[in-house]
């Protein structure tokens, strides 16, 4: 696990404002810099222990440096507003402080000495300040001791506990050293100091020739000098020529809040998800990050949010597998991207709890290769709790077991608002953006399964947007299912099990190389409601919106079939293209209660409906409109038969009216009746 340097930080959080004029313009200017200060480290202070801290505060730019004291205490207010000429500027900060909160951090930092020796200093990247605008930065602390004599510098270095961060040794004088002092193995030691004239160890008369600082063999480490702004002075050590550079500056990469608690910086995510684990907390990240498998534990409430610019977070290495499993509740935010790599799981996995995924969000780039008989879902896999995608994106993830984005098993699955989940691809048991084993799964509001181009398209054998194995699968409002595509059947959706209600939303321009381009169903249930629109899909050879396979049934309540296209033409010859509209298949029903059937091509028969032998069509109410169909091998589609029938069509009775069909009817061997009418 990588280890936290940081024990105090200054919170700088906002961003340079927007400007089209350069620095070089601004000469002569005025802007500002504002800085907030926050607490930093995994340690439980109360207000009184923080009285005692004080922060004084540098800044170097051009003009005149403003040096202080300019003087705040943790937690505040916290908030410092400094008007400063325009062009760059550096910050360094230095808290000191006879307080238990300050010891605390040293000791957390792996040091174990006296708390008057601690010292918390800080450094900002350079500052651009512009006329009459207001800078910020990000300035994290880091922990040194300072030390006057010999004494002091062998506790500082030999009290170091062994956990490989950095400690800083700063020297505030020359120093003679009389007995030989022993860097411990494991330990990783800097000498600097903030005295710009330097500073020199030498070697004490009693000691006479011979080296007096020995570094065991191991992992230890010591540094001479250091490039940090505020420690340039040079360190001699008689003697000790060779000393290795010191570390580049450290910058903290992660933020902590709690309520209305002051931030706490770390230096990477996992330390801090590490902190306050039972509380409710907003993780923000300053940089990209590596979380090799992180569990959300029953309990915990965590919002991952990125600053200024999506923030993303990979495995290590970018490997594939399982980063977070979930059994409390995990919201990812705007600016947060969890990128996978290839391996054998999907890249989150809620198993109990909550799964939020919210706008700006995103999860792509995983590749679930688990074996045959393994769950599937290449970004989710849900197989308990609740996971509710109110916005933010799932893409370019693979699957080799079904749900190329999402694998419902358990559990349930919520789209709403602009939720889009696209590029996903799937083989195996299919379903391109969701596989729906078990459990339930809805869309609503805004929410897209969808490409955009052909080239970001949903894809998979069977069920191109969505595949229902079991479980329940809801479309509410104006959620689409655009442009997906199955090789096999199902271009939009199939549906192989479970039940599927479509009270209102569209499925559209999706394409599968068989049957079904919008909508196959077997096995299964199919309802729609109003306002439904099945339009512009296209199959290679049974139902151009929606085939209803064996022992599949088809209830259209109300709701519009139309634009929809079945088989294809060669030369003069139409190839397959059996129900433009509807397919009814072997052993399949269809009940039109309402709606309209309209404006649907097949390149062989059926232009609106088509029902092949031991197939059951039953019209309450409703039209079936303006279809064509081509048998002639014209060329050309002819206004052909509205409905083709070779199994069982029916026209049945309801009390609040009786079914139109506009275009001839025809029929090869099975019966057209009219039942129950008055």
């Amino acid at each position: 696990m990588k280890k936290t340097y940081v024990l105090l930080a200054v919170v700088c959080m906002a961003a340079l404002s927007a400007c089209s004029n350069p620095l070089s313009s601004e000469s002569g200017g005025e802007g500002s810099i504002t800085i907030s200060i926050g607490m930093a480290g995994r340690i439980a202070v109360t207000p009184g222990e923080l009285d005692n801290i004080t922060h004084y505060l540098t800044l170097t730019g051009p003009g005149r440096p403003i040096t202080n004291p300019l003087v705040y205490y943790i937690p505040g207010p916290g908030i410092a507003n400094i008007e400063v000429a325009a062009g760059t500027w550096n910050i360094s900060i230095r808290a000191v402080g006879d307080t238990p909160a300050l010891y605390n951090a040293g000791i957390d930092a792996g040091y174990q000495f006296d708390s008057r020796m601690l010292r918390a200093l800080g450094f900002s990247a350079p500052i651009a300040v512009r006329n009459g605008e207001s800078a910020s930065a990000i300035i994290g602390m880091i922990s040194a001791v300072e030390v006057a004599n010999e004494a002091q510098l062998r506790s500082a270095i030999s009290l170091a506990r062994d956990d490989g961060r950095e400690k800083i040794v700063l020297l505030q004088e020359d120093t003679d050293v009389n007995e030989p002092i022993i860097v411990p193995a494991g330990r990783n030691i800097t000498l600097a100091t903030s005295v710009s004239t330097g500073v020199t160890i030498s070697r004490g008369a009693s000691l006479g020739s011979g080296a007096y600082i020995f570094v065991e063999t191991g992992t230890g480490t010591l540094r001479r000098g250091s490039s940090r702004p505020g420690m340039t002075g040079n360190v001699s050590v008689e003697g000790l020529p060779n000393v290795p550079p010191p570390p580049p500056p450290l910058v903290p990469t992660v933020s902590v809040t709690i309520g209305s608690n002051p931030q706490v910086l770390f230096y990477n995510l996992e330390e801090a998800l590490l902190y306050e684990m039972t509380s409710q907390r907003t993780i923000t990240l300053l940089a990209d990050q590596e979380l090799d498998h992180w569990p959300v534990a029953l309990g915990q409430n965590i919002t991952l949010v990125g600053y200024g610019q999506p923030r993303v977070i990979t495995r290590p290495g970018d490997a594939g597998g399982t980063m977070v499993t979930v059994n409390g509740v995990l919201s990812l935010g705007n600016n947060i991207t969890l990128r996978g790599g290839s391996g054998n799981a999907p890249l989150v996995v809620l198993e109990a709890g909550q799964l939020n995924m919210n706008t700006g969000s995103l999860i792509t780039n995983n590749n679930n290769t688990a074996p045959a008989g393994s769950n599937g879902g290449g970004a989710v896999l849900v197989s308990g709790g609740a996971f509710q995608m109110t916005g933010g994106e799932i893409s370019g993830n693979t699957s080799s077991n079904g749900g190329g984005g999402v694998f419902v098993d358990g559990g349930t699955f919520t789209m709403s608002g602009n939720a889009v989940i696209r590029n996903n691809t799937a083989s195996g048991s299919g379903g391109g953006g969701v596989f729906v084993a078990s459990g339930g799964f809805t869309m609503t509001g805004n929410a897209l399964i969808c490409g955009v181009a052909a080239s970001d398209a949903n894809t998979a054998t069977n069920g191109g947007g969505v595949f229902v194995a079991g479980g329940t699968f809801g479309m509410t409002i104006p959620s689409t299912i655009r442009s997906n595509t199955a090789s096999n059947s199902g271009g939009g959706v199939y549906v192989g099990g479970g039940t599927f209600n479509m009270t209102s939303g569209v499925i559209s321009s999706n394409n599968s190389g068989t049957t079904g381009g919008g909508v196959l169903v077997r096995n299964a249930t199919f309802t729609t409601g109003y306002p439904v629109e099945i339009s512009a899909n296209r199959a290679g050879t049974f139902g151009g919106g929606v085939e209803v396979g064996v022992n599949g049934i088809f209830t259209m309540q109300n709701g519009t079939i139309s634009g929809n296209t079945v088989g294809s033409m060669v030369g003069m010859t139409p190839i397959a293209g059996i129900g433009g509209g509807v397919s009814v298949n072997a052993d399949g029903r269809f009940d039109m209660l309402g709606g309209n059937i309209g404006g649907n091509l097949a390149y062989n028969r059926g232009g609106g409906v088509s029902v092949v032998t031991n197939g059951i069509f039953r019209m309450y109410s409703g039209t079936i409109y303006d279809s064509t169909s081509n048998t002639t091998g014209t060329g050309a589609a002819d206004t052909g038969p509205a409905l083709f029938n070779e199994g069982t069509a029916e026209r049945r009775y309801l009390p609040h009216g009786v079914g139109a069909v506009a275009g001839a009817l025809s029929t090869s061997s099975g019966a057209i009746t009219w039942n129950g009418l008055p």
